[in-house]
């Protein structure tokens, strides 16, 4: 075996990971590379449409209404990405807090200029908040999804691949839908190309936190098997980026209590849709408010100390 990250020869751990989203409780063989780091499906299984069931979380839609909420949202994400302050999106952003304005504030596109491509973007949920704060040309594609969806000129979905486009486009991002493609090395090569020279690839992904592998082990929620092909360390994502000509300006953290929360599950063999788990019903779970409460301290501490389960990558081309 090579490892498909790094290169490196027959230098593996080897690890029984189950599917435990859905209780399927398959097992599967990762290959955890001794000198990237990196975790690795063996052998991916020939049924993937068993582990995309229609309740899969990114197939679905959340029906939104178009309120003056809206205004105060462009007032918020003005606000935190820093393209226009007031004391109007100072109140606003005080009291309320969203994310997606957070990684705008680092990636430095024109709303109405730009040209943004969502890589597995699910139904577009995503782009349909960019657009109402102001985003003019947003593209998104997700081969599983069931047809194109056209919400209006300015904000399409199309059911294809990487592969299948050749546009050209200021702001690529895959949120967290990387860890699910099988040939990484060959995505990020297309992505080169359809990148315009001096624009940015945002990648959030799962990666292997140090404290929680060796609390959780295989149990550890961002393993995800099999839907997860790679599971990165921070040195196996750089070394695949700087091989496909790309270089990483900005690292941050972002990981949720969730990551806590179900890896506690899959460790008792609780699977995120039983009847028993904490995201099913929260006041009959065996969580109390304190365990939130002290899970949440416990990400936002290893978040602060570059140890969290899953990142935000801010990407350029090489020079």
């Amino acid at each position: 075996m090579k490892c498909k990250i790094c290169d490196t020869n027959d230098s593996f751990n080897i690890h029984v990971i189950k599917e435990m989203m859905f209780g399927f409780k398959d097992e599967f063989n990762y290959l955890e590379c001794l000198h990237c780091g990196c975790f690795q499906i063996e052998n991916i299984p020939s049924n993937m449409e068993k582990y995309y069931p229609a309740n899969y979380y990114s197939f679905q839609s959340e029906q939104k209404k178009k309120t003056k909420l809206n205004y105060f949202k462009t007032l918020q994400f003005n606000q935190i990405s820093g393209y226009k302050k007031s004391l109007p999106g100072a109140i606003v952003s005080y009291k309320y807090t969203s994310e997606i304005y957070h990684w705008f504030k680092f990636l430095h596109v024109n709303k109405k200029e730009a040209n943004i491509l969502d890589i597995g973007c699910g139904q577009g949920e995503l782009l349909k908040d960019l657009f109402t704060v102001g985003f003019q040309k947003l593209t998104g594609i997700d081969p599983y999804i069931e047809k194109d969806i056209h919400y209006n000129p300015k904000l399409n979905v199309y059911k294809k691949e990487v592969f299948d486009v050749n546009e050209k486009f200021d702001l690529i991002m895959m949120h967290h839908s990387f860890e699910h493609m099988a040939n990484e090395p060959e995505v990020l090569n297309k992505i080169n190309q359809i990148l315009h020279p001096d624009g940015k690839l945002l990648i959030r992904i799962p990666v292997i936190s140090k404290p929680l592998i060796e609390k959780y082990g295989v149990d550890m929620v961002s393993l995800d098997a099999p839907r997860h092909f790679f599971i990165h360390t921070i040195k196996s994502i750089h070394l695949l980026l700087a091989k496909t000509g790309f270089s990483v300006y900005r690292t941050e953290f972002d990981s949720q209590p969730f990551e806590i929360i179900a890896s506690e599950q899959y460790k008792k063999g609780i699977s995120i849709y039983d009847p028993k788990s904490y995201f099913s019903d929260p006041k009959n779970s065996e969580f109390t408010k304190e365990d939130i409460l002290n899970y949440k301290k416990q990400i936002n501490k290893l978040n602060a100390e570059h140890q969290g389960s899953t990142a935000v990558f801010y990407i350029k081309k090489s020079a």
